[in-house]
């Protein structure tokens, strides 16, 4: 894993790279480097240049032979990932290869094919190759986007990359192509609705998020053209898949444990994030399933955190899993977390708002798994292929009652446009969206400065605004109507939560402390083979993620996956609730900076009062 940047154009240079490299240091602290052409004369504003940099997590070939950026013949790469098929490759180009890297591979693989490239990898990652000869940039981010890709344009045709926002927004003064941007005030506004930023957005206007399964080119004088290069199937032919739940946990069994196995391609200790959830605990034990593949004291290292609050504590079932499996586990208790500390800590790791409240959490066990090893495997991707979560199950009128009786408990006084329009909630996609978000359509009337809905275009579909900002404007691109019900929730899933929230929570987490994570479960082969099972498979009126509990049967403990899901994140209302002095002035603050119509309100859940949090601590900083 590493951190990559770059600018190309007549507005890249040198130092600013560096900068930018540096700023990804913490992603990459074994080693650092930069590559330049210089196509532009000295003082004028004719011709481009080309800047790469690169800082690197050594996992594959830990010696000098693989530093980046990285050039054979004609082409220059800088990477971020694993690919997870670099044995064969390997085999494929054994008598050309001159290091153990899978970079190697990936420029002659590029050398090969050109873009097409990305059709032979089976991986997470973002690159860019820059042909020399050809004088064309390409760049890739993987096809379930578990790799970060940010772009900036630059004047006249130009082009900045980087693997963090942070590397794309310095704080030099304009006219400075990377000078901090203006924010983007209808993404300020998007956190009320998903709790993050979604693709391709960022918090700042002019700085975008390559969206998974993308790539782009690059060529001096013609800018900037981007292009989906996968997407997965979901219209698998009838009759090709298991028609029986043992039939579908019989052929997930073999599939999931070579994903597993393949995962654990390193040349460096590693471990699993066992959090006592079933997806975690299925991925230790497809890799306690093959003991070849483990480390070389003959245990796999575990990793999990417990809190003082039972409601969120699965330390106990997570050491039950590591005693059946015989692993060598590790725990932390993570009790009254110091809220302070934690948020002035917080805006560094993501960059912008980001109200997911597993997201410190997640930090704090991969500074504890760190301290042992430099990759992990984790469970992201489990709930969101195999029907995991309880927006699969339940039946539409439940979710509007649930809902309606959710958004009462908000405020005492509610609006009637605020009331109207909970009124006009009555289809799938807005029952969806109040599923995932932090707030209501109704909370977020009351709540949301007049002057910042105002600065955003007022209300989309009210009666003063018809043709207002459409909060749900994500959530509407990813929403397939023609797909059955459950299959519609896993396409918006894995277009929107998995991506922005899941996959980017654990990505910047554990890079933050030099960490690896692999995700298994989001792997473009178990994308497709979960898409194409019946819903029936996935999920039912009881319990989500039937196919992985088939698979955990007789392997683990029934206790450990025959039991309501709880979900990695921490107690932060009880918490915020021993420190109140820190909400009352987040609140204060929001309202005095035009985000909050009113200092007085009552966040009711965890999630409500992280958003909130998060999103003052990142204005402050």
């Amino acid at each position: 894993m590493c951190g990559i940047a770059g600018m190309l154009g007549h507005s890249a240079d040198e130092a600013t790279v560096q900068r930018m490299t540096e700023l990804l240091r913490h992603r990459g602290p074994d080693d650092g480097g930069l590559w330049s052409e210089r196509r532009r004369r000295p003082g004028g504003n004719d011709g481009w240049d080309v800047v790469l940099g690169h800082r690197r997590l050594a996992i594959l070939d830990p010696t000098p032979a693989g530093h980046q950026p990285m050039e054979r013949g004609d082409h220059v790469l800088v990477y971020n990932g694993e690919i997870y098929n670099f044995p064969e490759l390997r085999q494929r180009y054994r008598s050309e290869l001159r290091s153990e890297c899978d970079s190697e591979a990936l420029l002659l693989l590029y050398r090969d094919h050109g873009p097409r490239c990305v059709e032979h990898l089976e991986g997470m990652y973002a690159f860019f190759v820059w042909d020399r000869r050809r004088r064309v940039g390409f760049g890739a981010r993987d096809p379930l986007g578990i790799k970060p890709m940010l772009l900036r344009r630059l004047p006249h045709g130009g082009l900045a990359f980087a693997s963090e926002i942070k590397a794309l927004a310095q704080a030099e003064p304009p006219p400075h192509a990377l000078a901090r941007p203006e924010v983007d005030l209808t993404s300020v506004r998007d956190v009320f609705t998903y709790k993050y930023v979604p693709t391709p957005k960022t918090i700042y206007r002019g700085i975008e998020k390559l969206p998974p399964g993308h790539l782009f080119h690059w060529t001096p004088g013609d800018g900037t053209r981007i292009e989906r290069f996968w997407s997965p199937r979901t219209d698998p032919a009838a009759g090709d898949g298991p028609a029986s739940l043992d039939e579908a946990a019989e052929a997930f069994a073999p599939l999931f444990r070579q994903v597993v196995r393949e995962h654990t391609l390193s040349d460096v200790p590693y471990g699993v994030f066992l959090s006592g959830g079933i997806d975690s605990s299925a991925v230790t034990t497809a890799l306690c399933d093959g003991r070849s593949e483990r480390d070389g004291d003959g245990r796999t290292r575990t990793f999990t955190l417990g809190f003082d609050v039972r409601s969120h504590d699965e330390s106990a079932i997570a050491a039950e899993v590591a005693a059946h499996l015989g692993t060598d586990h590790h725990h932390r208790q993570a009790d009254g977390i110091d809220l302070a500390a934690a948020l002035e800590r917080f805006p560094a790791l993501y960059d912008e708002p980001f109200g997911d409240h597993g997201a410190w959490p997640m930090h704090l066990v991969a500074r504890l798994a760190s301290e042992q090893v430099k990759v992990v495997l984790s469970g992201e991707g489990g709930d969101e292929l195999f029907g995991g979560y309880h927006w699969y199950r339940k039946a539409p009128r439940q979710r509007a009652r649930l809902h309606h009786h959710l958004a009462l408990r908000w405020l005492p006084a509610l609006s009637a446009a605020s009331r109207s329009a909970q009124r006009r909630l009555a289809h799938g996609l807005e029952r969806y969206a109040m599923f995932l978000g932090p707030f209501t359509p109704l909370q977020k009337r009351d709540l949301i400065h007049p002057d910042l809905v105002d600065a955003t275009g007022g209300w989309a579909g009210g009666t003063d605004h018809d043709d207002g900002y459409d909060d749900l404007w994500h959530f509407r691109r990813n929403w397939r109507h023609e797909l059955p019900p459950l299959k519609r929730l896993q396409w918006a899933d894995l277009h929107g939560y998995l991506v922005d929230d899941m996959l980017t929570k654990v990505d910047r987490a554990t890079m933050a402390v030099s960490l690896e994570a692999r995700p298994p479960f989001v792997d473009r082969r178990l994308v497709e083979f979960a898409l194409a099972l019946p819903d029936h498979l996935l999920s039912d009126a009881e319990r989500g993620k039937r196919v992985v509990r088939r698979y955990l049967r007789g392997r683990i403990p029934e206790s450990a996956y025959e039991r309501p899901k709880i979900g990695f994140s921490m107690p932060v209302k009880r918490w915020a609730e021993r420190q109140p002095e820190i909400l009352r002035q987040a609140l204060d603050r929001l309202h005095r900076r035009g985000v909050l119509a009113s200092p007085e309100i009552r966040p009711h859940n965890n999630e409500q009062v992280w958003t909130l949090l998060v999103l003052d601590r990142w204005f402050e900083s």
